[in-house]
């Protein structure tokens, strides 16, 4: 800043933007899957910032013994939501985290 005597003065605000984390996720799957058949659940969510890119990973955790592998992927940019199929093979409940 200068003033009409040419004084000057001048000053330094440091501003930390911070990324807003993805929220808003939702998961849907069948409502009622079959026994051995293949179910689809598909995760979706909202970011502001459509520059990110987001790192998908799927864990499904069985109570009959089934070890179903883990599975992961990188979204392409703008990407908003990921699907998963996996086929459980005995009756049991399964539980999908992501």
């Amino acid at each position: 800043m200068t003033d009409s005597d040419g004084g000057q003065s001048s000053d330094t605000v440091v501003v930390n933007v911070v990324n807003v984390l993805p929220s808003y996720v939702v998961l849907s799957a069948p409502s009622n899957p079959k026994e051995a058949g293949e179910i689809t659940v598909q995760a979706s969510f909202v970011d502001p910032d459509n520059r990110d890119r987001h790192f998908v990973k799927w864990q499904v955790s069985s109570n009959n013994g089934q070890v179903i592998a883990d599975s992961s992927s990188q979204l392409p940019a703008n990407s908003r939501s990921a699907a998963y199929a996996f086929r459980p093979q005995d009756n049991g409940i399964d539980e999908l985290c992501t």
